[in-house]
């Protein structure tokens, strides 16, 4: 019988991991306060943007490893037809990321100052706080 265990699998696992270790744990909670105390606001953010940017890569390379065709093999056979879903999806996915770059965003960081506007929820900001998390 062949071994199930695939690298490919848990190294995608780790870095969604650490992905969302980052946001829940970093930024979602009082050590955020405790490092800006120490680094500053900025430096935060910088730290921050940089952790963040290194886990979207690391995500990235480790999803496009993990799902190569040797990575499912004997795990679920993938239909031709199935490799459009993502193609579908990302029609969606564009329209709310270039929606959330396109309006001011109140969520946004230093976003506070939209807030004093008359109508600080437009555009796509209407359908959700956070498009660009939807995308």
């Amino acid at each position: 019988m062949e071994d199930a265990f695939d690298p490919a699998m848990t190294r995608m696992a780790i870095a969604a991991g650490f992905w969302v270790l980052l946001h829940v744990v970093v930024a979602g909670s009082p050590l955020r306060w405790a490092i800006a105390g120490r680094v500053g606001e900025n430096g935060f953010r910088g730290l921050f943007s940089v952790l963040s940017f290194v886990g979207i890569v690391w995500l990235s390379i480790a999803y496009r490893q993990a799902t190569s065709a040797e990575s499912f093999y004997g795990i679920r056979y993938v239909e031709t037809w199935m490799m459009w879903a993502p193609t579908a999806l990302m029609i969606p996915a564009v329209i709310f990321f270039v929606g959330s770059l396109s309006q001011p965003n109140p969520t946004m960081v230093k976003g506070e100052r939209f807030l004093g506007s008359d109508d600080p929820a437009r555009g796509i900001f209407r359908v959700t706080r956070h498009p660009m998390l939807w995308s």
